[in-house]
């Protein structure tokens, strides 16, 4: 499981040997569906940082992503989720306005793309047509999985009008940027780019194929898309085995060639910087104050525990992002004990440390003894983490990585 062997990988480097370089959630300021939420660890633009997004195939070594996706990086790979196998490539060409780019995988290694089976519509699609979107959204916490959501087209025109636009009502995340959007016929009609944020549900934004189009002719590569769809009368299950091997994950960093560091993956299409950064992240589903059941609250508030990396040294926050508050600062005195599966358990770690902390929201600092508990159950990632306050105050919180 190398999904779950990475996320303990970085638990147990993170806390034992204080990495220099440490993965984290920031914010980007440029557009697109990638943007996460502000914290005070954000780094400026020019520090190194590592994103992902989605992709799909044109022909034999050419994919199609977004302008977003691949504007700033240095270095850009593809990775295939179901053989574990990643590749260079290189951007061929952009379209800035429309946040379009053409990608060319240039790996030696990679022998390209299976033949591809669905068609191509660059005519303008009705609404009310059944629609379907494959991608790789938050594969921080959702998995490396590639993942499947459904709806119709909305609108033929998208965010004020975009004419440039589709809106469709399938929900796309993070990560979900430059991925395919199919019509029933198993059709490319779009490329996913955006989602609605302020306060409106199932709101995606899709740039037409029209766009791509040109953008291909501009580029001058022999790239065709007067194909018809091979699978249209297929039910949409093997609809999806057909576009999948096609669908790519893409992983993106601007760091300088001295600094690059090969992974099997990261996180998601929100940014993530070398310097004070999450190691690892833990959604919060249940927590508890003193007794207390205080889940309702800190599940709508996003809340999440952090762990990252500030100039060397291990530091955790736990962060309420709707709240705009968190509790942060380093950690001391780590112990760990690592637990192998038996017949009758999960593999575990139990991590215990003192954390130095101060509120955001009031300025008051103070020290925290605390437990960490991690099982690794299949491809899931379990935690309950619990501390405790000098002045007797006891909190524990439950969820996953």
């Amino acid at each position: 499981m190398i999904f779950k062997n990475m996320n303990r990988l970085y638990i147990i480097i993170f806390f034992c040997l204080v990495p220099l370089l440490a993965f984290g959630q920031g914010y980007n300021s440029k557009g697109g569906s990638h943007r996460g939420y502000q914290t005070p660890y954000t780094q400026q633009e020019q520090q190194p940082s590592y994103w992902s997004g989605s992709g799909i195939a044109l022909g034999p070594k050419v994919f199609a992503t977004n302008n977003h996706v691949v504007d700033g990086a240095t270095h850009l790979y593809v990775y295939f989720s179901e053989s574990k196998s990643k590749y260079k490539a290189e951007t061929i060409t952009v379209d800035a306005t429309n946040d379009l780019a053409l990608v060319r995988i240039t790996d030696p290694n990679f022998k390209g793309f299976p033949a591809i089976k669905y068609g191509f519509k660059k005519s303008l699609e009705d609404v009310g047509t059944e629609v379907f979107v494959l991608g790789y959204p938050r594969v921080d916490t959702m998995g490396e999985e590639v993942k499947l959501t459904t709806g119709v087209v909305s609108s033929r025109s998208g965010f004020q009008g975009n004419q440039s636009q589709y809106q469709v009502s399938a929900p796309v995340q993070p990560g979900n940027s430059g991925g395919p959007l199919f019509n029933d016929n198993g059709e490319l009609i779009g490329i996913i780019s955006a989602k609605h944020t302020d306060g409106a549900e199932n709101v995606s934004y899709a740039v037409k194929l029209s766009y791509l189009n040109d953008l291909i002719m501009r580029s001058g590569e022999s790239i065709s898309l007067n194909k018809s769809s091979q699978i249209f009368s297929q039910k949409l299950s093997e609809k999806c085995k057909a576009v999948i091997p096609c669908t790519v994950m893409v992983v993106a960093d601007n760091e300088s060639d001295c600094h690059t560091r090969h992974s099997s993956t990261v996180g998601s299409s929100e940014r993530y910087t070398s310097q004070n950064q999450d190691q690892a992240m833990f959604m919060i589903k249940k927590a508890y104050v003193n007794g207390q059941d205080y889940s309702e609250f800190y599940r709508d508030s996003g809340s999440y525990l952090s762990l990252y990396g500030e100039e060397g040294v291990p530091c955790m926050s736990i962060v309420l992002p709707k709240q705009k508050s968190q509790s942060y600062g380093k950690v001391t005195d780590m112990d760990v004990q690592h637990y192998n599966a038996t017949p009758y358990s999960y593999e575990r770690d139990v991590l215990k440390y003192t954390w130095h902390f101060q509120n955001s929201y009031d300025d008051n600092k103070g020290e925290a003894t605390c437990r960490l508990d991690v099982t690794y159950k299949g491809d899931e990632v379990l935690f309950v983490f619990e501390y405790a306050l000098s002045n007797g105050e006891m909190s524990r919180f439950l969820g996953t990585m």
